[in-house]
């Protein structure tokens, strides 16, 4: 699996699913917002 499957599965037990959901639908926006000084 990829390291944001294992992240994702991992933060499932300490945080409640939407909340991991949510976060999982971030992932690309922050990567976006990392490499725009880059």
């Amino acid at each position: 699996a990829t390291l944001n499957q294992s992240l994702y599965f991992a933060g499932l037990k300490f945080v409640s699913p939407t909340i991991a959901c949510a976060l999982n639908n971030l992932l690309p926006a922050v990567t976006f917002i990392i490499a725009v000084p880059f």
